[in-house]
């Protein structure tokens, strides 16, 4: 049930980012800002989301550029 909350909430925030004119791509590649939504309550994807956030802070620092 968490999951499906958590990608109601992506498809939400999608939507209000893509009505405000911002490009939406699912790679974080070339992106000037990247958005992590993460769940709290299941152990598996707090680890998940705890590693995705590292990998983007490691890359931001490579990428001086990276929001």
């Amino acid at each position: 049930m968490a999951a499906l909350k958590t990608q109601s909430n992506s498809e939400e925030m999608l939507g209000v980012l893509a009505a405000d004119g911002y490009w939406i791509d699912a790679g974080a590649g070339n992106a000037d800002v990247v958005v992590i939504n993460t769940c709290g309550f299941i152990n598996s994807a707090k680890q998940e989301s705890i590693d995705t956030i590292w990998r983007r802070a490691s890359a931001k620092k490579r990428e001086r550029s990276a929001k």
